[in-house]
């Protein structure tokens, strides 16, 4: 009997003993858990980052709701990210899997014998190390992929669980365009979006880090456009947008 059915079993077990409903079991013989109409959704809920490359990052995880467990597959990319570690929360240790890690996956089955509230309570904290400038968002997930992601709520209704993350349409929506020419000698011009009109920084520097230029002016949300010139240097430089939390860095050339 693999993992997953000797899950379920005991699932079934445990939650036909405990509750009726009617004098009607919520399982029949031929299914695990009757499923509902309309499946309700365990949603997990974190912040959305705009992760830059080479910074360790900490990923606490949250959910607003009373159950008597859950299961899933937490997915990562590992060409935008490195693993680090899980630290405990609801979810301890001996609730995961990570013999998936080399292809990105993490597989979790928690359960307890009475509904309990997840509101408040951190589940697991995940730290990752960023391989390149991306969105959290882009990074993580939470499917069936290898353990099946489904819960069990208050009233034991079968739930499906997904991943959230606040404040994406925000982050999303602040990008960097690469500079136009490119290569360039004498002008180019740096066009970039923001999600709400603020202050924004826009650093030039040469390899070794240091500055060439220096814009700092307030910008209208949506599209903006900056005019690079009389830089005097040459060769290989970044440019980096800075908006309050918000960063992301791009690459240009300058000739003679």
């Amino acid at each position: 009997m693999n993992l997953h059915i000797l899950r379920s079993f005991l699932f079934t077990a445990i939650f036909s003993i405990c509750v009726s409903f009617s004098g009607q079991s919520f399982f029949d013989s031929n299914s695990i858990l009757l499923e509902t109409n309309d499946p309700k959704v365990l949603l997990f809920k974190t912040d959305n980052v705009l992760m830059q490359t080479g910074k360790d990052y900490k990923v606490e995880v949250y959910a607003d709701a009373k159950v008597y467990g859950y299961q899933y597959t937490l997915n990562f990319d590992k060409e935008l990210v490195e693993f680090i570690k899980m630290d405990e929360g609801v979810v301890l240790e001996n609730n995961l899997g990570f013999t998936k890690l080399n292809e990105g996956a993490i597989t979790c089955s928690w359960n307890m014998g009475e509904a309990f509230d997840l509101e408040g309570k951190v589940l697991f904290t995940m730290h990752l190390k960023a391989k390149k400038n991306v969105l959290l968002s882009e990074v993580l997930s939470i499917n069936s992929r290898y353990t099946k992601a489904e819960a069990y709520s208050e009233n034991l209704e079968l739930m499906d669980v997904q991943l959230s993350f606040s404040g994406a349409n925000a982050i999303s929506n602040f990008k960097l365009y690469q500079n136009n020419p490119n290569p360039f000698k004498g002008v180019t011009f740096i066009e970039f979006e923001l999600p709400t009109s603020s202050e924004a920084i826009l650093t030039i520097q040469d390899i070794n880090g240091k500055v060439i230029r220096k814009y700092k002016n307030n910008y209208e949300e949506g599209y903006n456009k900056i005019e690079v010139k009389d830089l005097k240097t040459s060769g290989v430089l970044y440019y980096i947008l800075e908006v309050g939390d918000m960063k992301a860095t791009k690459k240009m050339v300058i000739i003679e």
